[in-house]
């Protein structure tokens, strides 16, 4: 699949762009848009998210291309105390 970049440059996405249901997960227009500038147009190959669907493992919405999971506290950190 491609785009065109702002000056014309085709720009080839992350072929599961169009079906990932990253967007569903993140409610901030400008934080979805930062990811899918790393991840989804750029760097498509080191998305977490995609290696994970494509070894057919079911990915919630809230999980993100880094492998961290939205609204999980940060790693080496406990909720108990």
């Amino acid at each position: 699949m491609q785009y065109q970049a702002a000056k014309g440059r085709p720009v080839v996405c992350c072929p599961r762009y169009a079906s990932c249901d990253l967007p569903a997960g993140l409610s901030m227009v400008a934080a979805l848009r930062i990811w899918q500038s790393l991840y989804c147009e750029a760097a498509w190959e080191r998305c977490e998210r995609r290696r994970r669907l494509e070894v057919g493992e079911t990915v919630p919405a809230n999980f993100l291309p880094d492998g961290r999971v939205l609204g999980a506290p940060p790693r080496g950190t406990s909720r108990g105390g």
